[in-house]
C-alpha cells in the first residue's frame, strides 16, 4: 500500500497493489471523492495492471496529464498524489520481496 497524504488532512490517496512474480496483476485505489483526484487513480491503477514493477516505476505526471489531460484550476497537485502513492506502494512491494515474503496467492 501505498499513501500520499494523510487522509482527513488535505488531499490524499492510498494506493494497493497485488503483484505475482513481479507483475502487478490488481491494481486499486482510494481518495477524497475529488473527480480529479479519482481520474488520476483510475489511470495509474487502469495503467499498471499487466505491468511489472519495473514499467509501472515508469509512470509519471507527465503521463497521467497526457492521458487525461490538464487538470482544473487548483488541482495540479492531483497527477503527483497519484504517482507518489504509487511509488510507495512500488517501494513496499519491493522490500517485501526482499524480506522474502510471498508475493502470490
Amino acid at each position: 500500500m501505498g499513501q500520499a497524504g494523510v487522509a482527513g488532512q488535505g488531499p490524499h490517496m492510498i494506493i494497493v497493489l497485488k503483484v505475482c512474480l513481479d507483475r502487478v496483476v490488481q491494481a486499486r485505489f482510494s481518495t477524497y471523492g475529488c473527480p480529479a483526484a479519482n481520474a488520476c487513480g483510475q489511470c495509474v491503477c487502469e495503467e499498471v495492471e499487466g505491468k511489472t514493477t519495473d514499467e509501472a516505476s515508469q509512470i509519471d505526471e507527465a503521463f497521467i496529464t497526457r492521458s487525461i489531460g490538464a487538470m482544473p484550476l487548483g488541482r495540479e497537485h492531483c497527477p503527483g498524489l497519484a504517482v507518489t502513492a504509487l511509488r510507495l506502494a512500488l517501494d513496499q512491494v519491493r522490500n517485501s520481496a526482499k524480506g522474502g515474503l510471498k508475493q502470490c496467492p
